[in-house]
């Protein structure tokens, strides 16, 4: 994997900044909603991750089913 430049890093910074506080300032009920959409959005897109973490999760609870591991 090719090193992230100093510029990439801030911008990456500053917008989970941005994101995170304005989750801070909505009703928790509603940040967990959208943190749920994001987490699921990205879970359908970054489909080489999702295969190592899914991986990953086998390796860690090897006798849970994998509906519950999807779960996590």
């Amino acid at each position: 994997m090719a090193k992230k430049g100093k510029s990439q890093i801030l911008v990456e910074f500053w917008t989970a900044k941005v994101v995170f506080a304005f989750l801070g300032f909505l009703p928790r009920s509603a940040a967990v909603a959208i943190g749920l959409a994001f987490g699921r959005f990205g879970f359908s897109v970054l489909g080489g991750m999702r295969r190592t973490a899914l991986v990953n999760l086998e390796l860690a609870y090897p006798t849970m089913a994998l509906e519950e591991r999807l779960k996590i």
